[in-house]
C-alpha cells in the first residue's frame, strides 16, 4: 500500500456541509492552515453511504463547488468523493448526487 499524504497534505476530510463532520469547509482551511497543511481534500460519503446510512443529505453538492471560494489563505483545496466498495468484485460507487468524484 502506498501512502499519497505527505507531512502538508491531508486528503481525506469530512466536514458539515457534505457529511458526517462538525466543521465548515472554513473552519476546516484556517484550522489545518495554521498547523502547515498546504494542500487537502473535501472528500465525503458516496451517494451508496448516503442512500443506505443515518446520513443526511445536507447541502447540494454542486451549489458550493459552484460558489465556495478559498478567501483565507493559500491552501490548495479539492472536493473529491469517499469511494464505497459495493461487493467482492471490487464494484464501487464513486458519486454524490449524481455527480461524480
Amino acid at each position: 500500500m502506498k501512502i499519497i499524504n505527505t507531512i502538508e497534505e491531508d486528503y481525506h476530510i469530512h466536514c458539515l456541509q457534505y457529511s458526517d463532520w462538525l466543521s465548515s469547509i472554513d473552519d476546516i482551511i484556517k484550522f489545518w492552515w495554521d498547523i502547515w497543511l498546504k494542500k487537502i481534500a473535501i472528500t465525503d460519503h458516496s451517494q451508496i453511504s448516503l442512500d443506505h446510512s443515518w446520513i443526511w443529505k445536507k447541502t447540494l453538492r454542486q451549489l458550493v463547488l459552484n460558489r465556495w471560494k478559498n478567501v483565507w489563505n493559500d491552501m490548495e483545496v479539492i472536493f473529491w468523493i469517499e469511494w464505497d466498495l459495493l461487493n467482492e468484485a471490487w464494484d464501487i460507487c464513486e458519486n454524490i448526487q449524481g455527480r461524480e468524484g
